[in-house]
């Protein structure tokens, strides 16, 4: 199951993008083996929409050199292949994923647009979520920073400052 999906750290908030300001969210999943039994083979696949995961958010993925990625039509697939197995009543680091809020998919973000995981774990069958991006804080106060304009919310520092 997942136990956790949440931002890993603040927005990062960058205005140098010709198209305008980003705010880039980094999200982190920890999965737990609920089961009464040993997973000795546990992946997750993170799906985040296409809109979300332009060629910067590939290129901090490619980096962190911890999962693949595959694009289908609207949207893009990061796994991770957990390296060991995981025990009964475990919870272990799963998968970090970004994703970048801008001008340009703002309303799908007001709208609901979700990120949503599949969990497998040997032959059990997949188990499958989803959660609104807009149901972070961090991605409130990274859709109320580029609604001002890309002006920071007080106490939030800008790459360019």
């Amino acid at each position: 199951a997942l136990s956790r999906l949440g931002p890993y750290g603040e927005a990062e908030l960058a205005t140098d993008d010709p198209r305008g300001p980003v705010a880039f969210v980094q999200l982190r999943a920890v999965l737990a083996n609920t089961g009464r039994t040993l997973a000795h083979h546990v992946g997750i696949e993170l799906v985040v929409p296409r809109p979300f995961a332009g060629s910067e958010v590939r290129r901090r993925m490619r980096e962190a050199e911890e999962t693949i990625y595959s694009q289908a039509p609207g949207q893009v697939t990061f796994f991770r292949y957990h390296p060991t197995p995981v025990f009964p009543t475990q919870e272990v680091y799963a998968i970090t994923a970004w994703v970048a809020l801008h001008q340009n998919n703002l309303a799908l973000a007001r709208g609901g647009a979700s990120v949503s995981w599949v969990i497998y774990a040997d032959d059990a069958e997949p188990v499958r979520g989803a959660r609104e991006l807009r149901s972070f804080q961090v991605v409130q106060k990274g859709m109320s920073w580029l609604a001002n304009v890309g002006r920071a919310p007080a106490g939030v520092a800008t790459e360019a400052e």
